[in-house]
């Protein structure tokens, strides 16, 4: 059994219905560390119904020392666009965006989430953000299903976001490191 350090450590949870991933990484001074990495066939592990699924997650999480999990949400449940918007200061670019999102997610019987990352934009008076909105229902469906409470989560977000944060910030800490 992993023993919890001071350093913060998530486990990334992608339960597709074939295979389930899952990644323990390390944080820390804004570096990530993969301490373990794992893909499941669930029909070969015998991980064919909803009970059994939970119950393989939760001897996972006590075997890594209950950390927070990042849970990868299915592409088909979400839906992602790239938005432009004037160099704007950064408490205005939330709101520029939440209300971008009502517009674009129309009228729905459930709450709609949203996240974003900025990503470089080829016009200089411009920025551009890669948003991507959901059912807040489809979430807690998920996480249900999961067997997971919802204190045990630090992130819900797409494969595909998750790529783009990622490459962001690499490009981020890279310019800042060639600035130094």
């Amino acid at each position: 059994m992993l023993k919890p350090d001071p350093v913060r450590r998530v486990l990334a949870v992608d339960a597709g219905s074939r295979r389930l991933k899952r990644m323990l990484v390390k944080g820390s001074f804004g570096r990530g560390e993969i301490l373990r990495e794992e893909s499941v066939d669930l029909q070969e592990e015998g991980l064919v119904n909803t009970e059994e699924l939970k119950s393989h997650l939760h001897d996972l999480l006590e075997d890594c020392g209950r950390p927070p999990i990042a849970l990868t949400l299915s592409q088909h449940l979400s839906t992602s666009h790239l938005i432009e918007l004037p160099h704007t200061p950064e408490n205005e670019v939330r709101r520029l965006i939440g209300d971008e999102i009502i517009r674009l997610s129309g009228v729905s019987d459930s709450a709609i989430v949203h996240d974003f990352v900025q990503v470089k934009s080829p016009a200089a008076a411009r920025q551009q953000f890669w948003v991507t909105l959901c059912k807040e229902r489809d979430i807690e469906e998920r996480v249900q299903q999961l067997g997971l409470a919802a204190d045990d989560l630090c992130d819900v977000t797409t494969a595909a976001n998750a790529l783009v944060a990622a490459r962001s910030e690499e490009r981020r800490v890279g310019k800042e490191c060639r600035s130094r």
